[in-house]
Formats: C-alpha cells, structure tokens, sequence
C-alpha cells in the first residue's frame, strides 16, 4: 500500500478527492497522481494520458468493498485488462515504483516518470518494428505462393493448347481414341467446339460458351483476362436496367426460372441438358443465389454472363441474398464462399468485379405483366412496383430492415399476416399481403 507524501495530496484533481470522499476510500491506498498517468501511458502508449473516471469509480466501489486488502496491481490493471499491454510489465513497473524510495519534491517525481515512459516509447517502438517486419514477410509469402500459383496455371493452360493443336493436325479422320478422355460425354449434341479458355480480341460465341463450359466440366478455368472482359460487359449491360425488368415472351418462345444453384454446375448443366441451352427462342431467368455452399459459383457465374453477353434479350437475372458481400464473404458459415473461391481460383480484383456486377443486377422481373419474380418476396410494409423502382440498388448489399432487404430475404408462411422470419432478418408474409400485392396491380 502507498501513502502520499503531504505535498503530492494537494495534487490531486478535486473531482478524485471527491470520488475518494464519497466512497469513504482513504487515499493512502491510492498511488499519488503523476504515477497514476505513467500508468495511464502504459495502457495506452498511443494515447494522451487521460484519466478514466468511470473506471476509477469503478474501483472506488471495489476498495470500499474490501478495505482491509487497499489497491493491489491486479485491482488496478483488471479495469484495462482488455488493451494492449501485458500484465506482467504492468507489475513490473509497478513493483519497481513501489520498491523506490519515495521523492522528496514533484520534479524529481516528474523525471522519474518521464524515465517509466521513455522505456515505454522504446519498447512500443520496438514491438512495432517486429510486427511491421512479419506483416512484410508475410506479404512476401503471399506474393511467392500467387507467383507459383500463376506460373502452374500458366504451365496447364499451355499444355491444353497443344494438345488440341496436336488434335487439330490429325484432322476428322483421327481415331476417338486420341482424344483425352473427358469425366463424362459432352452435354450438348453439337459440333465440336473451340476451346473456351481465353477470348483474346474475339467476341463471344456460342461454340466459346459451350467450349467453356465443357472445360468448367474438366475443372479448366478462364484466364483472368477473359473473366474481367465477360464480367464488365456484363456489368455494363446490367447498369443501364432498370430494377424491375420487364420480360416479354411471345410465342413459339419460351422462359424458363431457374433457382437457387448455390455453386452446384452440374446442376446447371443438367438443366440446359434437359431444357436446351439459351437461346432467342428459349430464354431463361436465373432468380439469384447462383453462389456459395458449392465450390463451382465462379463457373456458374461467367456461364450465365457469358449467355447474357451473347443474348442479351433472352438472358434475365434477378439478384439474390446470396450476392451481397455481407453473406458470400463469410468464410466462418460455409465451407465454400464466394470470396474463398474467388481468392483460390483468381484474386481479391476479380472478386470485387463480381461484386460490384452483382450490385448492378435487377430485383426483380415481370414476365408479360402477369408474373412478379422475385427472389425472396413481398415486404414488411405495403409496395408497389414503383416503390421498387426507387431503390438505390447498387450497393455491395441491401440495408438491414429495409424493403431492398425484404425483397431479397423475406420467406412465405401459411398465415394470413406478417410474422418475424427465423432466419435473424426481414420477415414471413402471408396470403394477405400477396392479395394486396396484386390487387395493387392489376
């Protein structure tokens, strides 16, 4: 316990007698006040040092609790326990203060403590040098593995290339043999495609398309290139639509909605199987989620960008909750999101591309003014299609509790209301709101 020499009590702030007189707390269980701030530069080395009275009081309240124990190190340091300091230099310094003999007059006090700050200063300083140094070697790291990462891809793109020029020399009458065995026959009966790896200068196919996605079936990427020039073109059509697209489909055309793929190609590829491929005849509208849980959302994504750019009238895309970086950015929740992919197969550029296109999407799509799609559903107050209209949409995703939310995330129930969605966000509709809905636009 330290007792205050009698000129060092006059030192104290009248707002700390105060606090030491109401709490009936003797103050020669406190340090005197200039060891109270070196402390206080201790604890926050970046900081002016500043007196926390909330916390004082705090302790205050303990000391009067416990009077027979007065102020030990660990009452003193528990209040900021949560900064950036180690408890045992806490007490090291504090073990050295109260071992020194005590100074007779207030500038030898003050040399001392500016002493304790200096060996702060130092040591703070010398910690920052030692984290600027692994954050450099791990830079360095990261740059290595992307470089190796470039070079074999690189090396696998090359291989690709001559081996279909080494098909192409052997002409049609070449054996089926010497082909390289794919992991299953082509989807599509069609002509043999070129291959879809790279654009260079040309403009998107469809023997591109189709030859891309032959190789996202044999786990064969895009170049980067390519996957920018697809993705802003994309992203320039999708700028200028408005935010509820109207759809018209007249005969002998025909649309069909596709849901939730959520990383899953063959998925995707089994439906253009089964379905035929798009076309201006038989459009499709992907109704978002095209991301996350399965490991092939980049394939996904740039086969349905690709389509757009080719036909941009019969390809139409509603945004859903999934492409929105608050969701397809968290790596804790899904073994497979977006944002890991995107850092596995390309780079963090490529993947705030995708992003930002995502934003440009649609909400929602009325297909020959008769049906409303949408990915989640109707909101937590009454709208209307102009109300939709309004929203400011590109954003890297929607505000919480906001219609741009509902529209995105809201779930149907069986009951008449609106009820709060188990999901944590946005809310359940019913029947009621539906009727509203409709009757609103008729």
């Amino acid at each position: 316990m330290s007792t205050l020499p009698p000129d060092a009590r006059t030192d104290l702030p009248d707002q700390i007698k105060s606090i030491f007189k109401f709490f009936d707390v003797d103050e020669d269980y406190f340090l005197n006040y200039h060891e109270f701030l070196a402390f206080l530069r201790i604890v926050n080395p970046a900081g002016a040092p500043k007196f926390d009275f909330t916390a004082f009081t705090k302790w205050c309240q303990r000391v009067s609790a416990n009077p027979d124990k007065g102020l030990t190190i660990d009452q003193l340091y528990v209040t900021y326990r949560d900064l950036d300091n180690t408890e045992e230099a806490l007490k090291l310094h504090f073990d050295k203060v109260m071992a020194s003999p005590r100074p007779d007059n207030k500038e030898a006090q003050q040399k001392k403590v500016q002493e304790v700050i200096h060996q702060v200063q130092k040591s703070n300083a010398e910690r920052g040098e030692m984290l600027r140094r692994a954050l450099v070697e791990l830079e360095i790291g990261e740059e290595r593995d992307m470089a190796r990462n470039r070079r074999q891809s690189a090396v696998a793109r090359e291989a690709f290339v001559q081996t279909m020029r080494r098909r192409s020399t052997l002409g049609a009458e070449s054996p089926a043999s010497s082909r390289a065995p794919s992991r299953r026959a082509s989807i599509m009966n069609r002509r043999a495609s070129t291959p879809g790896m790279n654009l260079g200068m040309k403009s998107i196919t469809l023997d591109f398309v189709t030859a891309m996605m032959d190789n996202f079936q044999a786990g064969i990427l895009l170049d980067a290139p390519t996957v920018v020039r697809i993705v802003a073109q994309t992203r320039d059509m999708l700028e200028t639509l408005p935010n509820v697209v109207e759809a018209k489909v007249v005969d002998p055309a025909s649309l069909t909605v596709v849901g939730d793929l959520h990383g899953q190609l063959e998925d995707l590829l089994h439906i253009f199987q089964l379905n035929g491929l798009p076309s201006p005849r038989n459009q499709y509208l992907f109704n978002g989620d095209w991301v996350d849980r399965g490991d092939c959302g980049v394939e996904i994504v740039l086969t349905i960008f690709a389509f757009k750019v080719l036909y941009p009238n019969a390809i139409f895309m509603n945004r859903g909750n999934h492409e929105a970086t608050d969701v397809n950015s968290d790596v804790d929740t899904y073994a497979m999101c977006f944002y890991k992919e995107c850092m596995q197969k390309y780079d963090r550029e490529i993947y705030d591309m995708f992003s930002e296109t995502f934003a440009a999407c649609p909400i929602a799509t009325v297909i020959n003014g008769k049906f409303f799609v949408v990915h989640g559903g109707l909101c937590h107050k009454p709208v209307k299609i102009s109300d939709i209209q309004k929203i400011d949409r590109f954003q890297m995703h929607p505000p919480y509790d906001t219609i741009f939310e509902d529209l995105l995330w809201s779930d149907p129930h069986n009951k008449k209301g609106i009820a709060e969605n188990d999901r944590g966000c946005s809310i359940l509709f019913g029947s009621q709101s539906v009727s509203r809905f409709l009757r609103e636009h008729k």
